[in-house]
């Protein structure tokens, strides 16, 4: 009877009014945000352990599986410090991603960022003709000043000359990452965070563990260039792309296509800007072609 009287009043409706309806709405944007920060690291894989120990808990005492109940709820009184002992990077990330900048900016028109990005993927080219292994990253909306103050200091315009230095096998810094941020190289030399994933193919190296590491815990695209057999991949989100073409076409298509989109008409930031420059270079192509075959 005691039971029937509860769900009735479960089954109660009210008429929500303001209040429950920010309750609702704040509720849902938490959640949101959790599963976005969490979504594609170690964290998801906790949250849906944690997920079942919840539903573990919920049945054992609705069937009063006192021992089970008890058992379970036990571990919850661990698990906070288990979470903050384990996943304090992903926890560090997901704070630091609520001051994210909307975009972090390639300043200047189209033109200028070819200046930028060409001399990037002639480089790139090169490397992977002459397999010489190269690790860049491109910061995106999430700052990555944490990691740029452990490399070497440049805030440097890219050049063909300058990353060639840098990526020397004889050089110091061959082994690190470059970092681009605001459309110049930050610094180089940087130490990334390794990947835990297991299930990778022995051809990867350190460089692309390195690769998915620092993907999987920023906001930025990373461009690897294999030592073995010059491949080149882009990492993103934790996710290699396939091995691509050594051409500048190709580098142009797989970049824009991983490029965050998400900018308004009003930001021009390094999405937009980036799609616009690779846009213009196709339609000046495309003209030259008309013209030529004109004449």
């Amino acid at each position: 009877m005691e039971t029937l009287k509860f769900l009735l009043e479960l089954l109660k409706v009210r008429t929500p009014n303001f209040a429950d309806l920010m309750d609702i709405i704040i509720m849902w944007a938490l959640f949101y945000w959790v599963l976005k920060a969490i979504y594609r690291t170690r964290a998801m894989q906790m949250a849906v352990g944690l997920i079942a120990l919840f539903l573990i808990q919920f049945f054992a005492t609705i069937f009063n599986l006192n021992v089970l109940s008890k058992s379970v709820g036990s571990l919850f009184t661990i698990i906070p410090i288990v979470i903050i002992v384990l996943f304090q990077n992903e926890i560090r990330n997901a704070l630091a991603s609520l001051g994210r900048r909307s975009g972090i900016e390639f300043r200047g028109n189209s033109q200028q960022i070819g200046h930028i990005l060409d001399p990037i993927f002639q480089a790139t080219l090169k490397f992977s003709a002459k397999k010489v292994g190269a690790l860049i990253v491109f910061e995106q909306r999430q700052s990555m000043s944490d990691l740029i103050e452990t490399g070497v200091a440049l805030d440097a315009i890219p050049s063909y000359e300058l990353l060639r230095n840098i990526f020397d096998p004889s050089s110091n810094l061959h082994d690190g990452a470059s970092i681009i941020s605001e459309g110049k190289i930050a610094s180089s030399g940087v130490v990334l965070p390794l990947t835990s994933q297991q299930n990778l193919p022995n051809y990867f190296g350190t460089r692309h563990r390195a690769a998915l590491g620092v993907s999987e815990e920023f906001d930025c695209l990373v461009l690897v260039v294999s030592e073995e057999t010059g491949r080149i991949r882009i990492a993103k989100g934790g996710e290699f792309t396939p091995s691509l073409e050594p051409t500048e076409e190709a580098l142009k298509i797989a970049f824009n296509s991983l490029i965050d989109k998400q900018e308004t008409e009003s930001d021009l930031t390094t999405a937009r800007r980036i799609a616009q420059f690779f846009s213009s270079k196709k339609l000046e192509a495309t003209e030259k072609e008309e013209k030529d075959e004109s004449i």
